[in-house]
């Protein structure tokens, strides 16, 4: 056939369209078909095949896909995008699939003397070690792994070697459900080797001892420029040396999440803004859910306020560069109506004129009135395009959930639109 090369590849990128997340087996059939029809189609076709590896939560067919880039290496260093995700449900052994031991022999690795404790684990990162040329590494899992002192992940074992780099890896998300702790000891080498990291997602973050806040390996952050910690608890000097680690940081999110209940200090909404303004000039995007700091158990949550004074997010008109702004109603505090100094300016004296969207979930009482007076200040925020509010959450000053008086939405929607909001 003479069909040129473009259009070969649009029929290419037909049968195996980009969907982030998902994996369908057609996908793939159909592409592999497609490039053995002729040998016209099977150099420009192999490449998109093997440009992304998004598999289904069966260890068997990781093995099967680390045995062909093991045994054809030019296979691997197409792969750009691996994406894992895995149910603790049916959980193999490793000594099920003797291609681990073969290709770890062949990387001069150490599978430890109990692999089966971290089979996943194992595999996937067998799998990066011969994908060179990856950008994004993703793992979602339900798994529990046991952290243990003689763990010996694949990748820091590499690092030491100081042979091997993921010099395109830009994205790494680890994400784990489930767990009372995240074993990113088994992750943490990926920063080491990777020169180019733009992005970090983290969830949970919130191990006692987090590797990434240690000074001999937060060095390896400085490359980051968007940085997601989400579900964790990292105390006020852990967040400080991971954040002033990275950047200049452009989208920084932070869920606060207890795993299991434990206490320990937390940062509160004014020292994360303090935190945060080492890149003040640099942030498009700030994501801030605190509403579970300080709270050990449901009985204490629902009895306690959201927010103490001296806690509160009071100004972020020092991030220039804002475009993006989403709170929980625990970093702010409203004043009383009762108060001589009572006013309703909270989010005109918070947000920066740079803002386009400002997001507001666990909303309280007085945000609407508070939101109105956005909207009269119109002129002080130009690019505003959107706000969002919703309440998610058991207020517990009130004991119940907090209800807007629908005439009141209605007229500060109605207000807005006629703002351009």
């Amino acid at each position: 056939l003479s069909l040129p090369t473009e259009v070969i590849e649009s029929i290419c990128d037909e049968l195996f369209p980009y969907r982030t997340g998902s994996f369908t087996s057609d996908d793939t059939v159909h592409l592999a078909s497609f490039a053995r029809t002729c040998k016209r189609f099977n150099p420009i076709a192999t490449p998109v095949l093997y440009s992304r590896f998004i598999p289904p939560a069966k260890m068997s067919v990781c093995a099967n896909f680390l045995a062909t880039i093991f045994r054809r290496p030019e296979l691997g260093e197409y792969v750009q995008e691996l994406n894992f995700r895995f149910c603790s449900i049916g959980m193999e052994s490793i000594e099920q699939y003797p291609i681990c031991f073969e290709v770890a022999a062949s990387l001069g690795v150490d599978l430890g003397q109990k692999p089966r404790q971290h089979p996943f684990e194992t595999l996937t990162q067998l799998i990066i070690a011969y994908t060179p040329n990856v950008k994004v590494f993703a793992v979602l899992t339900d798994r529990f792994v046991m952290c243990r002192a003689t763990v010996r992940p694949v990748l820091n074992q590499l690092a030491r070697k100081r042979t091997f780099f993921l010099s395109k890896l830009e994205s790494l998300a680890v994400r784990h459900f489930c767990t009372t702790s995240l074993p990113i000891v088994h992750y943490s080498g990926f920063v080491m080797i990777s020169p180019r990291l733009r992005q970090l997602w983290v969830e949970p973050s919130s191990p006692l001892e987090h590797p990434w806040s240690q000074p001999s390996t937060n060095r390896y952050l400085a490359t980051v420029r968007r940085l997601v910690l989400n579900l964790g608890n990292l105390d006020r000097d852990q967040m400080r040396r991971i954040v002033n680690a990275c950047g200049p940081l452009t989208i920084f999110h932070h869920v606060y999440g207890t795993l299991g209940f434990e206490r320990r200090p937390s940062v509160t909404p004014a020292e994360m803004v303090q935190i945060l303004g080492r890149h003040a000039g640099t942030l498009n995007s700030v994501r801030l859910n605190l509403a579970w700091r300080h709270k050990d158990g449901l009985s204490e949550f629902y009895t306690s306020p959201l927010c103490y004074e001296g806690e509160e997010i009071r100004s972020m008109k020092a991030f220039s560069r804002l475009e993006t702004l989403q709170l929980d109603g625990s970093c702010f505090l409203f004043p009383w109506k009762g108060d001589e100094s009572y006013h309703e300016n909270v989010f005109t004296q918070l947000l920066p004129s740079s803002i386009r969207y400002f997001g507001i979930t666990v909303a309280l009482p007085g945000t609407v009135e508070h939101l109105r007076s956005v909207a009269m200040a119109r002129s002080e925020f130009p690019n505003l395009r959107k706000v969002y509010m919703e309440n998610t959450l058991l207020t517990p000053s009130f004991g119940e959930n907090v209800i807007f008086i629908w005439q009141d939405v209605t007229a500060l929607e109605r207000m807005m639109r006629m703002v351009g909001i």
